[in-house]
């Protein structure tokens, strides 16, 4: 996508945007702002850190340095997190979502730097939690999420949190801050929950695509060993949410039945810990039982 294009597309439609009067602004049959009157808005506010962050995510390695790039990222990734507290507060619970340029616009950079190989912890922490502002204001949304997407995104997001399956090349999950792999995770949550608000044919799609089952199977183990191993109780229970959102949209049997009884040693683990040296938070273990 042309990022001027895309930015002078916007500029032009503020003029006649601002006559509009607020409450023609909402689509009152479905809770929801309209996504192009709040996605120009939006990116009146963000446009400036979108170019400054681009400049150095698309420049070539070495000109700008790790600390500016930390800086950008995580000044675009307070703005996204402000504006959508403030349009849930401002707009008595009115369901943000923004357009698919949008957020293709906002990931333009983020894309350029996963290419990169040796991407700090600091700059993947921010980069995850933008991504995760995406698929839950944006992409997640019904009729809003790409195939190809989802299943980009799947082996993507496991391995920038725990490498990938292949023996030699398995990262250890946390040699990466906890801050990082929650992000993460929250980004693989949200991509789930946006799988199950597709339409069925979506779904069955997905999920009989033989690209997706083995990066589901990496997925799931990784998910398990962090229910199991992590420091945080956050991280655990986003761990173990993410999973029954998953088993719960994914109804092909014969996988299941597969993955199962690596999943019940896990969490049978996770329960016997009351027993043993290793203390799991009370509540992970009630989460695991569910």
């Amino acid at each position: 996508m042309d990022e001027q294009r895309l930015s002078n597309s916007y500029e032009m439609s503020v003029n006649s945007i601002s006559e509009i009067d607020k409450q023609e602004q909402r689509d009152n049959t479905t809770n929801k702002l309209y996504p192009e009157t709040v996605s120009i808005e939006i990116f009146k506010n963000i446009k400036p850190l979108c170019v400054n962050l681009s400049q150095i995510a698309l420049a070539p390695e070495g000109i700008f340095n790790s600390l500016q790039l930390v800086n950008a990222l995580k000044s675009l990734d307070k703005a996204l997190i402000d504006t959508a507290k403030n349009y849930t507060s401002e707009n008595d619970g009115y369901t943000l979502i923004i357009t698919t340029n949008l957020a293709d616009y906002i990931f333009i950079p983020i894309a350029s730097l996963l290419k990169r190989q040796n991407l700090k912890d600091a700059e993947l922490e921010y980069a995850l939690s933008i991504i995760h502002f995406l698929l839950k204001y944006c992409w997640g949304s019904p009729g809003y999420l790409k195939k190809e997407l989802s299943v980009q995104f799947l082996p993507l997001l496991t391995y920038l949190i725990a490498g990938s399956p292949i023996k030699n090349d398995k990262k250890p999950i946390f040699e990466k801050s906890e801050k990082t792999v929650n992000n993460g995770i929250l980004a693989l949550k949200e991509l789930f929950i946006g799988i199950s608000k597709q339409s069925s044919t979506f779904k069955d799609e997905f999920f009989s695509d033989s690209r997706n089952l083995p990066p589901l199977g990496h997925l799931i183990t990784v998910l398990l060993e962090i229910s199991l191993n992590s420091s945080e109780l956050d991280v655990q229970l986003n761990s173990l949410d993410t999973l029954k959102i998953l088993y719960s949209t994914f109804n092909d049997s014969d996988f299941l039945s597969y993955i199962f009884p690596g999943n019940v040693s896990i969490i049978s683990k996770i329960i016997n810990s009351r027993s043993t040296s290793k203390k799991i938070h009370y509540t992970v273990i009630v989460r695991s039982e569910k």
